[in-house]
């Protein structure tokens, strides 16, 4: 067989390997724009954006990335490396991020963070808004009226600033700061 011919051949067979596991190639960004809107990517570094109303984004994989603007926005990251972040606007959104190091970002009223790993981070600024983290060695922030800041990990931080505002922390070695 031919040289060329072989590395085609090849090519084309990793090409459809990522097609049948349902991977979108490295680098990729999937993004939309409208009410009630779905964006959702699979795989190395890849990038889910959605606005508007009812958003809703998730990214799974290595250093992914998964983000929401809009009232009602729900967001998720799934990998090592990966961050979720959602800025509800007005209303309500949710942020979740589940991987060795991952990062969650919420921006609203009554918004709800959860960040689960070894590193993991979890932030919320507004009012109401609620953070948590789990993990061995995890940050939870909170900043805002009547917010609370949860961590539950060896070794966690939970900060809470604001009026009204509650940090818990359980684990050994763990430290919380309210003001």
């Amino acid at each position: 067989m031919n040289y060329r011919v072989v590395c085609v051949l090849i090519l084309e067979y990793l090409y459809l390997i990522t097609v049948l596991f349902g991977e979108n190639p490295p680098g990729t960004k999937v993004q939309y724009a409208s009410i009630n809107c779905t964006a959702k990517c699979k795989g190395t570094k890849c990038h889910a954006n959605c606005s508007g109303m009812m958003a809703s984004a998730a990214a799974v994989g290595f250093n992914s990335t998964s983000i929401t603007v809009g009232d009602l926005s729900t967001v998720e990251c799934y990998g090592p490396f990966c961050t979720a972040a959602c800025d509800g606007m007005t209303n309500v959104c949710m942020s979740k991020c589940i991987g060795r190091s991952c990062e969650t970002l919420c921006r609203s009223t009554a918004c709800l963070t959860f960040g689960m790993g070894t590193v993991a981070t979890s932030s919320c600024v507004g009012h109401r808004c609620f953070a948590n983290c789990t993990g061995e060695g995890c940050i939870s922030l909170c900043e805002g009226t009547s917010c609370a800041s949860e961590c539950h990990a060896i070794r966690c931080q939970a900060h809470c600033a604001g009026a009204d505002c509650d940090s818990r922390c359980t684990g050994r070695l763990c430290k919380q700061t309210s003001s």
